[in-house]
């Protein structure tokens, strides 16, 4: 089987492109190890960078922060491994090399956290690659990107300067998964087992040795089958994080406040991040431990920990009778923030179902959090207008249709003050859709007796092209004024059109079966094809609509299809 992988692999690496540099063919990670002694890629200093302070971070320079210096050891241009790669006038995406080195501090691709960006710097030179992604194949990180000045060859010393000012805001959502992964188990299972309420949080006490202990928090050995809430996936990005786990109900407003509130409390009381490795079988005994089922991890392996320090809970776990601290605890490889106050604020965006049994949450922190908070203020106070607005056809139209395009238009928004003014908008075309089906009721009746004048005034002529604005786009008035116009002048060939720039044209075409100049589809085809509309019919009768309503244009519409009749009278 790993033959055949291996076959198929190089196969589909051969036929090059610009995302065969995203990783390497295992005969060319062979070729790499084994013929040219290139060493597995060092990256241990992905973790050796300036995270207790943001405003550094933002000043910094990126060069003179970097924690190594490195020395290129391949170039992989998707189909071979080229000596040297030189900027180009105009970089495109067939451009793109991955250089491989053997020591760096750029993190990549893994555990659901996307790689880092940055610059490889040769100072000598002052030549400079872009580094747009960063992947890991086999033992090897790939840096993948184009050169932006000069000529990058093997073996050349250089600088990689990583983006810490986006990796800082993949820190913040990636600390901020392991809080929701740990809020979200504390606030759903406690719901479960109260009978249906939703609680931030649990008792909590310290215990001889300073832990905070969760009395009614959950201790592994005491979850009964389909109460644990098991992580199914995740994704950590610059402005937001996804994660995924085993359930089946949606979440209500009550547990998503919850479920914030955990969070927003670790924030407030500025819970530090530990991390250390530790080795596997000790860590998996640690109580409150989250991993993900069906994951291989290294011995040892890196545990991350928010709120206690790692001895303490290596101790925990080794005493008689471990209790569960109020800690998010997990097996993690990622870059973290060093104390949760870092996150400055978090809020869930959005939750879904996204398989049976499996629901996804997605969230923002820091700034990505503030500015949909921000953004939510202002829907909110332009929603006012809404709430305000009097229950009258013409201006209750004219605030929902503002409402619904501002929400439809809206970046991302914290989901329980979305979910409201959702709510108001559906309450305020509810009361839309009472008064609509009042005008129209009252429209119908103007329409029969428009449509009976109509046929008594036009019944003599050889046709009739009329646009009644009156009946204000309504299809079933159009429908009532053409009855009523067919009953008074039944040899009539008719066409008529409503139209109005909030709703569009409705249009009605009646040709009786004895004339022979017209046919009622084509007739009516001429006049709402030329606004983008549709429509059809058979023998006698043809209705059509367009979403076009603007004046000017149904004019135009109409003045086609008159002629279109003329023509075929010899008018």
């Amino acid at each position: 089987f790993d033959a055949h992988r291996a076959a198929s692999e190089n196969t589909s690496f051969k036929q090059g492109g610009a995302g065969a540099v995203y990783a390497l063919p295992p005969d060319q990670r062979h070729l790499l190890a084994q013929s040219r002694k290139v060493p597995p890629t060092d990256d241990s200093a992905k973790y050796e960078w300036n995270v207790m302070n943001q405003a550094a971070l933002m000043t910094q320079d990126a060069v003179e922060a970097a924690p190594i210096k490195a020395k290129v050891m391949a170039i992989w241009d998707g189909k071979r491994f080229a000596p040297e790669v030189t900027a180009v006038a105009s970089p495109t995406g067939e451009n793109l090399v991955a250089v491989i080195l053997d020591k760096t501090c750029f993190y990549a691709e893994q555990g659901g956290q996307i790689g880092d960006v940055g610059r490889l710097v040769d100072l000598s030179s002052q030549a400079e690659f872009e580094v747009v992604d960063s992947q890991k194949s086999g033992d090897f990180i790939l840096h993948i990107g184009s050169m932006s000045k000069g000529t990058l060859r093997e073996g050349t010393e250089l600088v990689p300067a990583v983006d810490y000012v986006r990796r800082f805001k993949l820190a913040q959502h990636h600390t901020g998964t392991h809080l929701l992964n740990f809020a979200l188990r504390e606030v759903l299972i406690r719901k479960l087992r109260s009978g249906g309420k939703a609680s931030a949080n649990g008792d909590k006490r310290e215990d001889t040795n300073g832990i905070r202990i969760c009395e009614s928090c959950l201790n592994e050995k005491e979850l009964e089958d389909g109460e644990d809430i098991q992580q199914k996936g995740s994704l950590v990005e610059v402005k937001r994080l996804r994660f995924d786990y085993a359930g089946e109900k949606p979440l209500e407003n009550e547990d998503i406040i919850a479920v914030e509130n955990v969070v927003k409390d670790c924030i407030a009381q500025a819970r530090p991040v530990h991390y250390k490795e530790v080795p596997l079988e000790q860590a998996m005994k640690i109580p409150g431990l989250r991993a993900v089922f069906g994951e291989v991890y290294p011995d040892p392996v890196r545990v991350v920990s928010v709120g206690e320090d790692i001895e303490s809970l290596v101790a925990l776990a080794d005493s008689s009778q471990p209790e569960t601290p109020f800690a998010s605890i997990e097996l993690c490889g990622g870059t973290h923030l060093h104390n949760a106050s870092q996150l400055s604020d978090f809020c869930i965006l959005s939750e879904e179902s996204v398989a049976k049994g499996v629901r996804r949450v997605v969230a923002a922190a820091g700034d990505a959090a503030f500015e949909a908070r921000k953004e939510l203020e202002e829907l909110e106070e332009a929603f006012r207008s809404l709430a305000s607005a009097p229950r009258e056809l013409a201006a209750l139209e004219k605030e929902v249709a503002k409402a619904r395009g501002l929400l439809d238009g809206a970046g991302p928004l914290p989901l329980v003050g979305k979910r409201s003014l959702v709510k108001q908008l559906e309450q305020a075309q509810k009361a839309l859709l009472e008064l609509q089906k009042a005008r129209s009721k009252e429209l119908v009746k103007e329409a029969k007796k428009l449509g009976e004048e109509l046929g008594t005034e036009h019944k003599t002529k050889p046709f009739l092209v009329l646009n009644l604005p009156q009946l204000l786009g309504d299809g079933k008035a159009l429908d009532a004024a053409s009855q009523t116009l067919h009953q008074a002048a039944p040899d009539l060939p008719f066409l008529l059109v409503t139209a109005s720039a909030a709703t569009g044209t409705a249009a009605i075409a009646f040709v009786p079966a004895a004339c022979s100049q017209l046919h009622a589809a084509s007739w009516l085809t001429a006049c709402v094809g030329l606004l983008g509309g549709k429509g059809g019919g058979k023998g006698e009768r043809a209705v059509g609509a367009a979403k076009e309503g603007a004046a000017d244009k149904v004019d135009a519409a109409v003045a086609e299809a008159t002629a279109f009749a003329e023509k075929k009278y010899g008018a």
